[in-house]
């Protein structure tokens, strides 16, 4: 990683780089400093933008064209700096400005160049804030935020308006929000912080459900732009820098857009690793997915088995990772477990001596002939009575688990319908399910959703072992969590 910062030049002595002239002072890129040491010894802000399709000669380096955006971003974030009601104005005023932006800060020779982009996660975690720049036609919208509680009402089409932004459906953004420490959204002078951004978000998005009629679970099918929006600032507001699960960095780029698809695997290793890190261009796509998964393992996270994608070969069947390839999520929902502080929230695992394969955290459930009582209640409690429009009390359980299905389906879910009863839930396996298998049902007390956890089906047909992941809808009891034996760590 080569690490350099746009930094005001002395006014003492003249400089020997190429510089730029922006609000009326001259500014310089850095010799390249220390790694490790220099990051932290020089504070810093990051600037986020998109760079659209524009391109203009970049100043600092003269063989690598830069986006037409990258000017005017640098210099709407040295303006807020300077002003004086600004809420970054108070990161100038303890040290000399100094800047990161990606098209003047990377490096062009290719070795130092893929490290440095590898390494855009670990510059943003160490930046001071983040400064993401809001195209001007988001000012209205912005300043109506400002108003805090007192949120005067809701602009449907502002609102709208941000629901197809570029940089919200952008794959790179998702780490560059995570992983900051503070955040500011800064559209035409205007600037809010990351938490009142979040809070203000959330409150005019309500209002929009209440106005239209929408559950959440609609509004999210609805808006999924504004929904993965609110959930990386949620992401951003709840967990540590690269202690948020596999599954929940998965679920973020269902809705993000990137034409080369190597793309979702580096923005999504650089949200789970910790420090600096190589793009590795010669590696496929099923390369960098396994290469995502050795990472998480690394890190006791095995939340990844919870995706779509289908299982690996085994001699003994299918096996419990999945295939590599792009790994989407079951569905689109804001996960969370128990982690202890300073702990990755997901699903952790163990190898034993004897080389054996255990999942830790999970809640043990037998398949039942019929739903259960408690599972009945809680389904009728956690539908959106509009979903129970026509459905009587003594409605069999196919009624029932058609509902739900209906309502998995607004958090895209696109997995079998054929539901296995449980005494607290239904089970919704990712494929069918022979009926004659033997069934091991394990709920993730690591991976819980506010309407139940992802599950795992160890199913046996004759010699023939395979796993399924599935997702869970129902009462979930964690005191009841244990670990458990899956298999051999030859069949994983």
């Amino acid at each position: 990683m080569e690490f350099r910062l746009v930094v005001e030049s002395s006014t003492d002595t003249p400089s020997t780089r190429p510089t730029i002239q922006l609000e009326e002072k001259r500014w310089e890129l850095t010799d390249a400093l220390p790694s490790q040491a220099g990051i932290d010894a020089i504070p810093f802000i990051c600037v986020s933008y998109i760079w659209g399709s524009g391109r203009v000669p970049n100043p600092f380096h003269d063989a690598e064209p830069m986006s037409d955006n990258t000017m005017p971003a640098l210099q709407a974030a040295i303006r807020s700096c300077a002003a004086p009601s600004s809420p970054v104005a108070q990161l100038s005023s303890t040290s000399r400005l100094a800047f990161w932006i990606d098209a003047l800060c990377v490096p062009i020779a290719p070795g130092p160049r893929l490290a440095t982009l590898g390494s855009m996660g670990y510059i943003y975690a160490r930046a001071r804030s983040v400064i993401i720049i809001m195209p001007p036609r988001h000012r209205a919208l912005l300043s109506t935020m400002q108003s805090g509680t007192q949120l005067p009402g809701i602009d449907a089409d502002a609102l709208l308006g941000l629901e197809d932004d570029e940089w919200i459906r952008s794959v790179w953004t998702y780490q560059e929000v995570v992983n900051s420490q503070e955040l500011h959204f800064l559209c035409d002078g205007v600037c809010l912080d990351g938490a009142s951004f979040f809070s203000a978000l959330g409150h005019l998005m309500q209002l929009y459900t209440i106005a239209h009629g929408l559950s959440d679970r609609e509004m999210a099918h609805a808006l999924p732009g504004l929904d993965t929006l609110l959930e990386v600032l949620a992401d951003w507001y709840t967990a540590g820098y690269t202690q948020r699960s596999a599954l929940r960095v998965l679920c973020q780029y269902k809705y993000r857009f990137n034409q080369e698809p190597k793309n979702y695997f580096y923005a999504a290793i650089g949200a789970v690793v910790a420090g600096p890190w190589t793009w590795r261009l010669d590696l496929s796509v099923e390369q960098l997915a396994d290469e995502f998964m050795d990472v998480c393992r690394l890190k006791n996270d095995y939340s990844f088995i919870y995706c779509s994608a289908p299982r690996r070969r085994t001699s003994q069947g299918r096996g419990l990772f999945p295939q590599p390839g792009l790994l989407q999520p079951m569905l689109i929902w804001h996960s969370w477990g128990d982690a202890a502080e300073g702990a990755i929230d997901g699903q952790r695992g163990r190898v034993d001596d004897a080389q054996s394969f255990w999942l830790e955290n999970m809640v043990t459930m037998t398949p039942t002939t019929r739903l259960g009582g408690p599972g009945r209640q809680f389904l009728i409690r956690w539908l959106d009575p509009r979903h129970l429009l026509g459905l009587d009390d003594d409605a069999g359980d196919a009624e029932l688990a058609a509902r739900v299905l209906e309502a998995l389906g607004r958090m895209a879910y696109a997995g079998s319908d054929r539901y296995i009863p449980t005494s607290q839930g239904l089970l919704y396996p990712q494929t069918p399910v022979a009926s004659h298998a033997q069934i091991d049902i394990y709920i993730a007390a690591g991976v819980r959703w506010t309407f139940g956890a992802a599950a795992l089906l160890r199913i046996k047909v004759g010699d023939d072992v395979d796993f399924v992941p599935g997702v869970f809808v129902g009462q979930l009891d964690c005191k009841q969590a244990h670990d458990v034996l899956i298999c051999s760590t030859a069949v994983l």
